[in-house]
């Protein structure tokens, strides 16, 4: 069981898709992420279970 996973994400202002680290063992997360492109801040909710992602959520900053 891998603990960390690669998620696709989108920026909810222009679009820009980028990759992000998860941790699984951590049972929620909230970070928040400058777009490389439109370098607007957004930010992402995520819930895991053990070895697997439940949700991402995206939103404006």
């Amino acid at each position: 069981m891998d603990i960390e996973v690669t998620e696709s994400i989108r920026c909810p202002f222009c679009g820009h898709g980028t990759e992000i680290s998860i941790d699984t063992t951590a049972p929620t997360d909230d970070l928040t992420i400058d777009c490389e492109q439109c370098c607007r801040p957004f930010e992402v909710e995520i819930e895991c279970a053990p070895g697997r992602v439940v949700r991402v959520s995206v939103e404006p900053g």
